[in-house]
């Protein structure tokens, strides 16, 4: 067990014992160099060396390799260290982000001139507060041929959103809105609008506190009009962002 635990030679190689447990109760500091790190290894890889790190850290130009974690606090890492067969709670930059599919069609059709769809998206942040992920549209729905024909916003106020169990023709619940899975939002099965162009990067659509691996969240679109709304194409552009949280 340390208090604090501080490596500063660039080149050092550290030995931590396969098999045993090392607790860091104070700062973490590792510092190496430009094509030099500090490595810090198992004695016999690959078998793994357990960390129990408890407070806080700054490592820069380090090798982490077979180590293996034990209790709940993450060891934050910048993008100029490297590692092999260590357990999550090494937080090595990672950022990807995916939409499937890219492209959502909503078929407005009689009778009910109503309908829905849906996209995923995943996201993997290796990063020790998580990540938010934000939504704005560059616009309202628009009539391809004359812009003068638009689809106006569901008046649903992020992040609660508003209920929308009817339709344009049954009730005049008309509009373009969305519901997102992620319950850190709050949306539950309500529908809010989507921020706009001006209110850039927009609103939080998925969140977490935490790092995650493949979290994936479920945007489900729908927009309802009237009989008189003028037929052809519509179209707008989603833009979504996702910030990790360091």
């Amino acid at each position: 067990t340390f208090f604090n635990f501080t490596s500063t030679t660039a080149g050092k190689t550290i030995n931590f014992t396969a098999g045993q447990t090392f607790r860091i109760n104070g700062k973490l500091t590792i510092l190496g160099a430009d094509l030099n790190p500090v490595n810090l290894h198992s004695t016999s890889s690959p078998t793994l060396w357990t960390i129990n790190h408890q407070g806080t850290e700054s490592v820069q130009y380090a090798d982490i390799d077979d180590s293996a974690c034990d209790g709940s606090s993450n060891i934050s890492l910048d993008s100029t260290s490297t590692g092999t067969n260590d357990g999550t709670c090494w937080l090595f930059p990672s950022l990807s982000f995916t939409i499937s599919p890219t492209s959502v069609s909503l078929n407005l059709t009689s009778p009910t001139f109503t309908t829905t769809a849906t996209n995923t998206l995943t996201v993997t942040a290796r990063a020790e507060f998580g990540y938010t992920l934000t939504a704005y549209e560059t616009g309202v729905l628009t009539h391809t041929a004359y812009p003068s024909k638009t689809i106006d916003d569901w008046t649903g106020i992020h992040p609660t959103g508003s209920a929308w169990s009817s339709t344009c023709i049954a009730a005049s619940e008309c509009g373009f809105g969305y519901n997102t899975s992620d319950a850190d939002i709050g949306m539950s099965t309500n529908y809010s609008a989507f921020a706009g162009l001006l209110d850039a990067p927009g609103d939080a659509v998925a969140s977490s506190s935490g790092p995650v691996t493949g979290e994936a969240t479920t945007i489900t679109y729908r927009s309802s009009v009237s009989a008189i709304q003028a037929a052809g194409p519509y179209q707008t552009t989603i833009i979504y962002i996702v910030t990790p949280q360091f």
